[in-house]
């Protein structure tokens, strides 16, 4: 008997970012391990930024086809609402669902992975009451995708403000941010700038770094080992924060696109991190957002009592504690059909 397929739906683009694509691939780095097949499919407009073997769709329906094929489907993609949703769920129900607001309405599928940790009974009634369906659940930080290199916390020297805007950074926020820094009379010796390898303006971003003596990495693949070097970090929100919180960083996000609102909003709350959103503001607004974000990031450098406060919430985290669980409960869960 060949090995069970999984298709994983997700994009990546300037636009869109890199962390969709990124999650996904831990999933089904956790699939491959158990012995399935995965194949990736990505739509054409996002082809750019696709890997080497991924099957390319023009439309949703050829996915549908493919769907009918797969032993499972894993849907990371906000562009499918609750109907496509819907849709997708009875061409294929054991699908597999990476959600993170809560705000498409009713929702269809036989796993759900969302790891903050939201009330989604009123959006699965429909799904439990029509197709007789009660969802496995994976909620909150326990369940978060994080790489194997952020489960070992080997912290090193601390004393670098990390700069990251995510693998694309589309709003072009990382060299804003720097003059900022630079403006208020935060050390140069003192940044890290980590630029992914689509990210936005990059080739002005490293112009500048190499002017003001900046140390910057751009493409990085073990990045656990420069967020170990970080006293904070500023950052963009998303798959990120999981990954700082997992390393123990202190931390100031900016909310670049609106998915990230949940996410930010609950870690905000439990005290580790600050929180700016970006993502909806004018140009002229975004510069002052920028600015009073480093004038604050620079106040608590130096405020050692509110680190302590941050570390000690960060070192009682679980992040990712229980993901490889997902891996064995779908292997457990399949029953060739």
């Amino acid at each position: 008997m060949a090995n069970p397929l999984a298709l994983i739906r997700a994009d990546a683009s300037p636009s869109i970012g890199m962390g969709h694509r990124v999650r996904c691939q831990i999933l089904a780095d956790l699939l491959l391990s158990q012995g399935w097949q995965v194949q990736f499919v990505c739509h054409i407009s996002c082809q750019e930024m696709s890997a080497e073997g991924d099957r390319i769709i023009a439309n949703e329906s050829e996915f549908l086809t493919l769907a009918l094929e797969a032993n499972l489907v894993i849907l990371d993609h906000y562009q499918y609402d609750s109907k496509m949703i819907e849709a997708l769920y009875n061409t294929q129900p054991r699908l597999f669902l990476i959600d993170d607001m809560n705000d498409r309405g009713a929702l269809y599928c036989r796993w759900l992975l969302n790891p903050i940790s939201l009330d989604y009974s009123a959006n699965l009634a429909n799904l439990i009451n029509d197709y007789q369906e009660t969802p496995n659940l994976f909620l909150g930080l326990d369940y978060a995708l994080l790489r194997p290199q952020f489960r070992q916390n080997d912290n090193a020297s601390l004393d670098k403000l990390l700069i990251t805007l995510g693998g694309t950074d589309p709003l072009a926020l990382t060299l804003p941010i720097l003059k900022s820094l630079n403006s208020i009379g935060f050390r140069s010796v003192d940044m890290l700038v980590m630029l992914g390898q689509n990210a936005k303006h990059a080739d002005q971003v490293i112009r500048y770094c190499q002017q003001q003596n900046i140390e910057y990495h751009q493409g990085v693949k073990d990045v656990a080992s420069l967020m170990r070097r970080a006293k904070m970090a500023l950052s963009a929100g998303g798959s990120t924060l999981f990954e700082l919180a997992a390393i123990g960083v202190p931390s100031s996000f900016f909310q670049v696109a609106d998915n990230q609102t949940e996410l930010l909003k609950e870690h905000e709350q439990q005290g580790w991190c600050r929180v700016n959103a970006i993502n909806l503001c004018s140009d002229n607004q975004r510069q002052l957002v920028i600015l009073q974000t480093c004038q604050q990031l620079l106040i608590d450098w130096y405020d050692l009592d509110y680190l302590q406060k941050a570390g000690l919430i960060l070192s009682h985290m679980s992040v990712g504690a229980k993901a490889k669980q997902i891996g064995d409960h779908l292997s457990a869960s399949f029953k060739p059909v």
